[in-house]
């Protein structure tokens, strides 16, 4: 095994081809995923759905090879980000021997659009990556761009207003939401995170459409002259189109 990429065939019987150092992609016969594995986490993500006849079937998971992260870091996380809701905020979860799951806040710089970071140590360590955004909650195609590493991803939005967040793993650039009773070892008490964010993540998989730019849906719209935007690309809503036309 010396090729940092494999390739496997998911047949009735077994797993059949070659595996790669850093991770695989398996074809199986509803799709193509990838899947990789490391010290503190296992996956296997969804690449491309399609029907291959005379192969099995297979389905994405993610395992936390440490046990669930204890709440208590989340909501050290969330502080961070209430503490400037302004700005963009960057922190991660990390997990060593000595001191099992812990927080770090990275020196950072950040506006309202963007946080400049260093992460800095052994970057290996690192479970789970979060930022704010001052709009909504939503992955945008920065996010996509820059989480290429192989790892669990937050992003917490709409603080000073309704909060809401989204988690998703990110397997080297494909990437598959989770759920949140998966990640931390606490079940809401409080129903408005939970809902807010089940939600928007049930709009995402049943319209397929996300602004890219202010992570609007078809439930959640912008406003654009005093109506509610619409669709100019599967990706970009009327009313961002506008402002990138100026």
């Amino acid at each position: 095994m010396t090729n940092p990429v494999g390739f496997l065939w998911k047949r009735p019987d077994a797993l059949y081809g070659q595996r790669g150092i850093a991770y695989d992609y398996v074809v199986a016969g509803n799709g193509v995923y990838v899947e990789a594995q490391g010290e503190h986490l296992a996956a296997r993500v969804p690449v491309s759905e399609c029907q291959i006849r005379g192969l099995a079937d297979t389905e994405p998971r993610f395992v936390l090879k440490h046990g669930k992260i204890p709440y208590r870091f989340w909501a050290l996380a969330t502080s961070v980000f209430l503490a400037d809701p302004a700005k963009e905020k960057f922190v991660v979860i990390r997990w060593t021997l000595a001191k099992g799951y812990h927080l770090r806040i990275p020196e950072q710089e950040g506006d309202a659009s963007s946080c400049k970071f260093v992460i800095g140590e052994d970057v290996t360590n690192v479970v789970l990556e979060a930022h704010s955004h001052c709009g909504r909650a939503f992955f945008s195609g920065t996010d996509d761009r820059d989480e290429q590493s192989f790892r669990l991803y937050a992003v917490v939005g709409k603080l000073d207003e309704h909060p809401q967040f989204r988690l998703r793993c990110g397997v080297y650039g494909h990437f598959w939401p989770v759920v949140w009773q998966d990640v931390f070892d606490w079940e809401f008490t409080d129903p408005w995170p939970r809902t807010v964010w089940e939600r928007d993540l049930t709009d995402r998989e049943q319209s397929g459409q996300t602004c890219h730019v202010c992570g609007c849906t078809d439930s959640d719209a912008c406003t654009s002259g005093g109506s509610p935007c619409h669709w100019t690309a599967p990706d970009l809503c009327s009313a961002c189109a506008a402002i990138e036309a100026k």
